[in-house]
């Protein structure tokens, strides 16, 4: 953390060795299951990137909305909803952007990240209908 403040102090919020540090810090966060504190870190360096010259589809700012999409979905926060349009995202990007596209390691994880999430997605959601179902043939029982 005392980096990060001399960082935001001598080179200003939105320059990359800053951003570099409160991503590391919100990995650490993550890490140590510490979700509510990751998040806006997160969410921070994704806002400052998106709006600087590095943009949208540079790599950086990929690795900062994978790292989002993660926190949502690989942490037991059953947030698959709002992960799977951040996996989609990054993946659409890498496909255009990198050089081999499809063959890239980082674009085959994308693919791996987004099917998972939608296996888990939907895995919640059967999981909610079969126990509707159980709930509702226990109460027509007469005990």
């Amino acid at each position: 953390m005392e980096v990060l403040e001399k960082r935001r102090a001598t080179l200003g919020n939105s320059h990359t060795d800053t951003l570099n540090s409160i991503n590391n810090l919100a990995v650490l966060f993550d890490n140590q299951e510490r979700y509510d504190e990751a998040e806006p870190l997160y969410l921070e360096v994704l806002e400052k990137r998106r709006a600087t010259l590095v943009g949208n589809s540079h790599p950086d700012t990929l690795n900062i909305i994978n790292n989002l999409a993660v926190l949502y979905d690989d942490n037991q926060q059953g947030r698959y909803d709002e992960a799977e349009p951040l996996y989609l995202e990054v993946l659409e990007k890498r496909r255009a952007t990198l050089v081999v596209g499809n063959s890239h390691p980082d674009t085959l994880n994308s693919i791996n990240k987004n099917a998972t999430t939608f296996v888990q997605l939907y895995i919640s959601i059967f999981t909610y209908l079969f126990l509707s179902i159980i709930v509702v043939l226990l109460a027509s029982q007469k005990f």
